[in-house]
């Protein structure tokens, strides 16, 4: 039977072998395997976006974005925490912010692990924390103490003291957030090399595709 009358007869897909030039399966919506698309998991205008991108930065324009997107969730359950604990008085502003920070960096740890970076080693996932949570803790008090150094510098009573300190503090954090990231993608989630033992089962067809 050939290729052709067993698609019609309703082989497996995963039984046929993807010839080298042939073009893979189209894979229906949904069937995103963490890990093996650079763009899996995107929404659909932001993988458009991405798909612009030279392959050869597409993969890492995509983690780029999945990192953009989730350092916004973790910005709103922050702010969501702030709000809830000093609207109502159950702590000082101070207190709810380091809680409100805290708080947000276990979405954004469990959206780094399995999501941006994916195919990250399995072991050794309380090293992976303990970095995590010390690369967000040096992170916050390195960034407040640029932002005091930029407010002592800055000439007191000009009348631009706070537009220089309003300005540098955004474009500290977009330091930071590259600098964080460079942390994470070299040192704490380093991947698995292609072809290594993993325990996680993987989908034949996705293995071929990939």
């Amino acid at each position: 039977m050939t290729a052709e009358g067993s698609g019609e007869a309703g082989t497996a897909v995963a039984d046929e072998r993807v010839r080298p030039g042939s073009v893979a399966p189209e894979r229906r919506q949904g069937d995103h395997v963490p890990g093996r698309s650079a763009t899996g998991g995107l929404p659909e205008r932001v993988r458009a976006l991405v798909a612009l991108v030279p392959e050869a930065h597409r993969a890492l324009v995509a983690r780029l974005v999945r990192y953009a997107l989730t350092s916004g969730v973790a910005l709103g359950v922050s702010e969501a925490v702030l709000v809830a604990l000093y609207g109502t008085g159950a702590m000082g502003a101070t207190t709810a912010a380091l809680t409100a920070n805290l708080v947000a960096t276990v979405p954004s740890y469990l959206l780094s692990r399995y999501w941006i970076w994916a195919r990250a080693e399995r072991r050794g996932v309380g090293r992976q924390v303990v970095l995590y949570w010390t690369t967000s803790a040096v992170s916050i008090a390195l960034l407040s103490l640029a932002t005091g150094l930029v407010a002592r510098l800055a000439p007191a009573g000009h009348p631009f003291h706070l537009l220089v300190v309003a300005v540098a503090f955004p474009l500290l954090n977009v330091v930071f957030w590259v600098a964080k990231f460079v942390v994470y993608q070299r040192v704490i989630f380093l991947e698995r090399r292609r072809g290594a033992p993993s325990a996680e089962p993987v989908d034949p067809l996705v293995e071929q595709v990939v």
